[in-house]
């Protein structure tokens, strides 16, 4: 049963378990190449964030989908973030 602001907890909200395990598996690879500097692509730890970015990714699908989120407000807003992210590293955006 949803709480008084319509979203369960983490027992009737499918899928925030998972979502929340991926992302610190995600945490954990990002914190084995930041102590390795840049021998990750040597060490697979590469492919290992590739591979643990796209359980979170779908695991980000399967919560949005099976909770019926605002898909659209999530893009929007990662849109959004992306160009920001970009302006912070001084990547030439059609908007810069």
């Amino acid at each position: 049963m949803a709480n008084e602001y319509g979203f369960g907890d983490g027992a009737t909200t499918p899928g925030l378990g998972k979502l929340s395990e991926e992302c610190g598996e995600v945490v954990q690879v990002i914190g084995k190449i930041i102590s390795n500097g840049t021998r990750h692509s040597e060490d697979g730890l590469k492919r290992k964030l590739e591979e643990e970015i796209a359980d979170v990714l779908a695991a980000i699908a399967f919560v949005v989908d099976y909770n019926n989120l605002d898909s659209q407000f999530i893009d929007d807003r990662a849109a959004n973030k992306v160009l920001k992210f970009m302006r912070w590293h001084n990547v030439e955006t059609d908007d810069n």
